[in-house]
């Protein structure tokens, strides 16, 4: 139980020398790590900190999976340059539907030492007073700290005062769960260390923090979100995953390597042949070895021209001009409006390459795919 190694790319607050303390006690220890479901699809990013949880459940440990449902209708303000609208209650119950079957992709859910928590269970019953004196450990100031209240305050963007009290909330996770470890992104620091200071106040043992790096999405640049269109969902089929991970840029192959893939970075291959490897391991994580290698196969064949498998040919007297009007003519989408939503979603493929935005084409045979249906379009 006590040889769990925590990697050097995962930061560890106050000290990984309080961690091995505390583990050295020999007892099972509460993990928790909390994810809103803000959006009905969990993708690669949360997969680094459920990877992470699962290495604690494997160790014996007795790991939380905390859905932050009351936490969600209030919205979490990091990282955000804008006031973040809040969720229905309706909105909610639809997004966390599937939640569960898909953190189980990753973690073990038959484990007696496994626990999913809901914080409205908490949360929705607290008083006026008691959120009062919730506000009342805190000092404006201290919010005003995190960079990105700080930001928009300094440029007279609106703040909520409900997205103030969203680390006060998930903070008082911690101390309703008395966790002795909390996981979670590098941008959650602020909202993690809050949590030990709440613990203490309330005469708890303050957690320790592990904070995990941010995957960066298939752009290359920000990091991965559904609302930036550029997530790898643990729901998408394996050749649309394997068709993702081929699309991110050669600079961050060694972080989606360690990250996604699970091993860390080789330079025995490289190039293509690496970035195969990589989305072949990544699809193997999630699916099978078997689908993964019927994904390289299919991706291979698109990109030679081949159908893969069964595939509908649709002939047209002059090939339209844009990749959308593609997608309607072959009966992919119905409007301009869905078919530029699916490329913001990285759902669309030419020729076996994810696309990234709408463009002009010169072919005159090309494959389209949304999702696991495919047409060739052939100008006569």
């Amino acid at each position: 139980m006590n040889n769990l190694l925590i990697d050097d790319c995962f930061e560890v607050l106050p000290s990984v020398a309080h961690l091995k303390k505390r583990m050295a006690k020999g007892q099972p220890l509460r993990v928790k790590f909390g994810i809103d479901p803000s959006n009905p699809d969990l993708h690669l990013g949360h997969a680094v900190p459920l990877q992470l949880l699962r290495r604690f459940q494997n160790a014996g440990h007795h790991v939380i999976l905390l859905i932050g449902d009351f936490t969600a209708a209030i919205g979490d303000p990091t990282g955000r340059n804008t006031q973040r609208p809040m969720l229905s209650a309706q909105q909610i119950q639809i997004n966390l539907a599937t939640y569960i079957e898909q953190a189980g992709k990753i973690l073990n859910l038959n484990d007696p030492n496994l626990t999913i928590e809901y914080n409205s269970n908490w949360l929705h019953g607290l008083t006026f007073a008691e959120v009062i004196e919730l506000c009342s450990s805190m000092t404006v100031q201290q919010l005003l700290e995190r960079r990105d209240f700080r930001k928009r305050f300094e440029d007279h963007t609106p703040i909520g005062l409900h997205e103030f009290l969203y680390p006060l909330a998930q903070a008082f996770d911690s101390v309703a769960l008395k966790c002795d470890i909390e996981i979670g992104g590098q941008d959650q620091l602020f909202n993690l260390m809050l949590g030990r200071e709440f613990q203490v106040a309330h005469g708890i043992v303050p957690q320790i923090c592990i904070t995990t790096p941010l995957l960066v999405g298939t752009d290359g640049k920000r990091k991965m979100s559904k609302s930036f269109g550029n997530a790898i969902h643990l729901t998408d089929d394996p050749l649309t995953m394997f068709n993702k991970v081929m699309s991110i840029p050669d600079e961050v192959m060694d972080e989606y390597e360690s990250l996604a893939a699970l091993r860390k970075p080789t330079t025995i291959i490289s190039g293509l042949e690496r970035k195969q490897s990589i989305a072949c391991a990544i699809v193997e994580l999630y699916h099978d070895k078997k689908a993964a290698n019927q994904a390289f196969e299919d991706s291979r064949r698109i990109s030679d021209g081949l159908i893969p498998g069964e595939i509908r040919e649709i002939i047209v007297t002059a090939m339209p001009k844009t990749i959308i009007h593609c997608l309607i003519v072959a009966g992919l989408v119905n409007s301009k409006r869905e078919g530029k939503r699916m490329i913001d979603n990285n759902g669309v493929t030419v020729n076996g390459q994810v696309v990234l935005e709408d463009a002009e084409l010169s072919s005159k045979s090309i494959v389209l795919s949304v999702g696991k249906k495919y047409v060739r379009l052939i100008e006569e």
